[in-house]
């Protein structure tokens, strides 16, 4: 009893200390360097477990590090990308430098790609983003974003073309090589069905595209996430010109949201768990008996974002649920970012790749068009009502991220993930459109 009680003494003497009792996520420091020892001596010994639980477990060592790390370094911390960044960026490192075990990255390859991990997590926000926005301004937001988007891929495609000029690159260059695969919707989505169309249109072979266009979208998802921090750092600045994470201007008028979500039940928290699982199924059904649209296929989370609108404008949903979705969703959030940065950096995200492209006037070409994109978006957006801070993060940068990963990038970067409904249009519906553009230019250019 008294060796319990002094073993007791020790840790409540540790937990008072400055350094040992130190927090780091709510972890007092002696126990989060055990439990990261753990994770580091399993990775030496290459047996990180291939269940969940394996890959989860070194994602939040590595994710709380880097994050912690990232909100607190002087100039990163607000202009760069801050923790979320630093834990996409660590993850991406550790694997360039070799420092991650066979097991460990195949352990969250697993989680990320076979388990789509990253699917549920997008699923759960995107499921209480639009529960949280109340039904007159959602029915009034969606008839001026589409337009927004559309705006920010005009701005792109002209500002991108003209930063062509002082670089000796032709109008047909500046848009195949750069508006294009920045401006779709990432690799598996995006370059892969335009090399397609690269090809069918005799312009050359597929391997062509692919190997200018990869590492220009990598490049672009890296930029668009420095942005992302950059124009929430502005927004800061000018606060007139940011909803501080809304995106309509009606929302200073009408409720932004129905109800709180102070004393949600666990049980409501679970329905919301039900609710963004059925939703994204309801809306991988339409993906696949709804035939494409001039030959693009539309994906299930535009769906799933359309059906939860409806729902929602339509008062489908009660309020107990919504609530649920909501605090769920805030969770996720605000306690898995930098876990999911983790992976995306591992899964999505290389270094080598980047650093192929790192020449001066392909990162001022890619600047110059994603610049554009921000111009059109933020000056649509404001004519349609919108913030224009709110409006470059989803209708700009979530176009010009490579896509589903990359809104989640971005938007952790922005200190905007409420908004990954908004961000998931962009990428799915605005996504769709430029393979749509693709094919068209690509059929002139062919001619």
């Amino acid at each position: 009893m008294t060796g319990g009680t002094n073993v007791e003494k020790l840790f409540q003497a540790l937990d008072g200390h400055s350094f040992w009792g130190y927090k780091l996520f709510a972890i007092p420091m002696y126990l989060f360097l055990l439990l990261a020892f753990t994770v580091i001596t399993a990775n030496q010994l290459d047996i990180i477990p291939s269940s969940m639980v394996g890959s989860i477990g070194a994602m939040f060592i590595i994710g709380i590090v880097m994050g912690e790390l990232g909100d607190r370094l002087p100039v990163w911390k607000d202009y760069i990308g801050g923790g979320t960044l630093l834990a996409l960026l660590g993850g991406s490192l550790l694997v360039y430098f070799n420092l991650l075990g066979e097991s460990c990255r195949e352990s969250i390859g697993e989680l990320m790609k076979t388990t789509d991990f990253i699917t549920f997590y997008a699923a759960v926000l995107i499921t209480g983003s639009i529960l949280s926005i109340d039904r007159a301004v959602l029915l009034k937001s969606f008839l001026g974003y589409i337009p927004t988007v559309l705006a920010g891929l005009a701005g792109a495609a002209a500002l991108g073309s003209l930063g062509g000029l002082f670089f000796g690159k032709t109008v047909r260059e500046v848009l195949l090589y750069y508006f294009l695969p920045i401006m779709g919707p990432g690799t598996g989505a995006g370059a892969v069905p335009m090399s397609q169309i690269y090809e069918s249109a005799g312009m050359g072979p597929a391997a062509e595209f692919l190997s200018t266009a990869v590492p220009i979208l990598t490049l672009g998802l890296v930029m668009s996430i420095v942005l992302g921090a950059v124009v929430n750092k502005i927004g800061l600045v000018f606060p007139k010109l940011s909803g501080e994470g809304r995106l309509s201007r009606r929302e200073q008028q009408e409720n932004v949201t129905e109800g709180g979500v102070e004393n949600v039940t666990p049980r409501s928290c679970a329905s919301g768990f039900v609710l963004a699982t059925g939703y994204y199924i309801m809306g991988v059904i339409l993906s696949k008996i709804i035939p494409p649209v001039m030959g693009v296929s539309i994906h299930a989370f535009a769906y799933m974002v359309i059906l939860l609108a409806v729902s929602n404008m339509l008062g489908l949903i009660p309020q107990s649920v919504k609530d649920g979705s909501r605090k769920l969703q805030s969770f996720f959030a605000g306690q898995l970012s930098w876990v999911i940065m983790v992976g995306v950096g591992v899964v999505y995200v290389s270094i080598a790749d980047v650093l192929a492209v790192l020449t001066i006037s392909n990162f001022i070409m890619v600047f110059f068009v994603i610049l554009g994109a921000m111009a059109g978006a933020a000056l649509m957006g404001w004519l349609m009502g919108f913030f224009p801070v709110e409006a470059v993060i989803t209708a700009a940068l979530c176009m010009s991220n490579s896509g589903g990963a990359g809104d989640v990038a971005v938007l952790g970067a922005a200190q905007r993930m409420n908004l990954l409904s908004w961000a998931q249009i962009s990428s799915r519906i605005g996504g769709g459109v430029m393979l749509i553009i693709a094919s068209i230019l690509m059929s002139a250019f062919a001619g």
